[in-house]
């Protein structure tokens, strides 16, 4: 189902361009200010790419001469731990997502190529355990990615405990899937009452 309140990234938007027009008038107090409160959303809803943005614009006012050593480092480090978070989301995503595409092609049924194809992908390291994962998305991708697997098995009571934990995440962490194109509460929800009724139980489906 899709979500129609998407206002997180266009309120960090906003708060990016307005600070670029206050450096430019030179109201450097104020310009660190708006920064800070684009950063502060940026790292409540896990917009990493937006971060990124943000500490090359903390940067932009501070010269060479006056960026201590220290600084410089603490700067650079923060920089890779968001571009390593980055990197960690997406191989999520695209294990899920080619999941997904095998599902759609074949369902269960599919060739001896195939198989091995989602073996190699589910042996990778990344997926002996959640705690691989860097990032609230990263570990709700992580719980889709076992549950696609247990739907490509037939594994029907896996597949509904991974919902069950993707729920949960959802539930916790309302705030980073606030404004994604789908309201991913309602369609994990309405997944796992799908999952429940093929199970053959209905009276569990009408209590959800």
């Amino acid at each position: 189902m899709y979500n129609t309140k998407n206002l997180v990234d266009i309120e960090i938007q906003d708060a990016i361009c307005y600070s670029k027009i206050l450096y430019r008038k030179a109201l450097f107090g104020q310009y660190f200010k708006m920064l800070r409160k684009a950063k502060q959303l940026a790292l409540k809803h896990e917009r990493l790419g937006y971060l990124i943005e943000i500490i090359e614009w903390e940067k932009v006012i501070l010269k060479k001469a006056e960026l201590p050593k220290n600084k410089s480092e603490a700067i650079y480090k923060q920089l890779q731990s968001i571009i390593d978070k980055l990197i960690n989301k997406y191989e999520y995503a695209h294990i899920a997502t080619t999941l997904v595409n095998y599902q759609r092609d074949s369902g269960i049924k599919r060739d001896m190529k195939q198989s091995e194809t989602i073996k190699k992908l589910l042996s990778r390291t990344i997926l002996e355990s959640d705690k691989h994962s860097l990032t609230v998305y990263a570990k709700e991708n992580y719980f889709r990615i076992k549950q696609l697997a247990a739907e490509l098995n037939g594994n029907a009571s896996d597949t509904l405990k991974n919902l069950k934990n993707r729920l949960s995440i959802v539930e916790k962490f309302p705030h980073v899937f606030k404004d994604y194109i789908i309201d991913l509460k309602i369609d994990v929800i309405s997944d796992i009452i799908n999952t429940t009724i093929k199970m053959g139980k209905l009276n569990d489906a009408e209590k959800i």
